[in-house]
């Protein structure tokens, strides 16, 4: 999902999607805007993701 400028509302969407998912393995969202908004709250979702091994996040003006 890389390069689609989902925004810090779309992170935070995805998030809610996430949060209830199991094997998420690898997550691609780099060029996306999310900012520090939208990083947090998939923070919050993937805190506890055991099986995840891959999160990119590059290009999304993140300054926390």
């Amino acid at each position: 999902m890389s390069n689609n400028y989902i925004g810090p509302d779309g992170a935070k969407h995805l998030g809610k999607v996430l949060f209830n998912k199991k094997y998420i393995t690898e997550i691609w969202l780099s060029m996306n805007g999310i900012f520090a908004e939208g990083a947090i709250a998939l923070g919050e979702a993937l805190k506890d993701k055991k099986y995840l091994e891959v999160l990119v996040l590059k290009k999304n003006d993140i300054n926390i």
